[in-house]
């Protein structure tokens, strides 16, 4: 990629890329190198052009789920703002069992506490889901984000609109959508630029309750004070990555200055100028460990961006010696 062309093609599109930009203050994880190019993009019209220039796209959401590469990101990364941050309620009804329903279109970049909060002050409840989970409205559909209050597939999600790599646009909904644990089959490439859903009032105090009872849990159970992507690996069915984890002996465990945190064991904490490699290692580690003793295989939930060394991502089964 000639990043001089890159930069002038979407000067042409009347944005303003910035070269090198340093990518440590982000993502929530706080650490990683330089990107090329990034560049924010405030429309689909611009969008489309950025797209249509067939460079290398990392999408940059909150940063909250990715691991970025000490090396840093090739390519152009894009942040969503503008019209991807805006949410309106399209209507506000009584059904012909008396029961309110909501129907709300929102942009992809908007973040879930926001989204949340202004549903909240309309007197609107909805995606418990998305409680306290940080992340945009994008991101979590393409991931399937949830909580144990469960998870977007679950949700009152009635439709996505998708942004293609040849720059058309299409709108799915949510029963043509395939979701699993953690992933939702998106076309490769595709941008989710908007959404849909119907929020249904008939039991907003109960979700209430569970929502601040949600939120409670998350405050005392989670290092919420530092840097981290939040879990760092799926729950395997029928347990918990965490416990695992503790179980294998590694809670509190120190490598560099990262550390697989004392307080919950699926988190690795940055304890201040952590790097990327130092984080992997404790990932590999918590993977290697888990299946050594148990012999249970742990699934990232967290994402790699940018430049990795060959066969570092997926990761290599934990057969394989660190």
């Amino acid at each position: 990629m000639n990043i001089e062309h890159v930069v002038e093609a979407l000067k042409g599109l009347g944005l303003e890329p910035r070269t090198h930009q340093a990518m440590d203050r982000l993502g929530f994880w706080r650490l990683g190198g330089p990107a090329d190019v990034f560049v924010k993009v405030s429309d689909l019209n611009a969008l489309q052009g950025v797209l249509a220039l067939g460079q290398p796209i990392t999408l940059i959401g909150n940063g909250s789920n990715m691991l970025i590469s000490d090396q840093g990101i090739r390519g152009i990364c894009v942040r969503l703002v503008g019209d991807f941050l805006q949410s309106r309620i399209l209507s506000d009804e009584t059904d012909a069992n008396g029961h309110r329903q909501v129907r709300v279109v929102t942009g992809s970049g908007v973040l879930n506490t926001v989204l949340l909060r202004r549903l909240s002050k309309a007197n609107v409840v909805g995606l418990a889901c998305l409680a306290g989970v940080p992340g945009t409205i994008g991101g979590a559909i393409r991931m399937n984000a949830g909580t144990s209050l469960g998870q977007v597939a679950d949700s009152e999600l009635h439709a996505v609109e998708l942004c293609m790599p040849d720059g058309s646009i299409q709108t799915r909904l949510r029963e043509s959508i395939s979701f699993s644990y953690r992933w939702a089959d998106l076309p490769p490439g595709s941008v989710v630029t908007r959404a849909w859903f119907r929020l249904n009032q008939q039991n907003a105090e109960e979700t209430q309750e569970a929502i601040a009872l949600h939120l409670s849990r998350r405050m005392a159970t989670q290092p919420l004070d530092q840097p981290s992507c939040g879990s760092v690996f799926k729950n395997p069915e029928g347990d918990y990555a965490g416990r695992l984890i503790e179980a294998a002996g590694l809670k509190g465990v120190v490598h560099g200055k990262a550390q697989i945190s004392a307080r919950h064991a699926n988190f690795i904490v940055n304890n201040g100028g952590a790097t990327a490699d130092e984080t992997y290692y404790l990932i590999r580690l918590a993977r290697t460990e888990v299946w050594r003793q148990f012999q249970v295989l742990l699934e990232p939930e967290v994402h790699a961006c940018g430049s990795w060394p060959e066969g570092s991502w997926p990761l290599p089964h934990p057969d394989t010696e660190m």
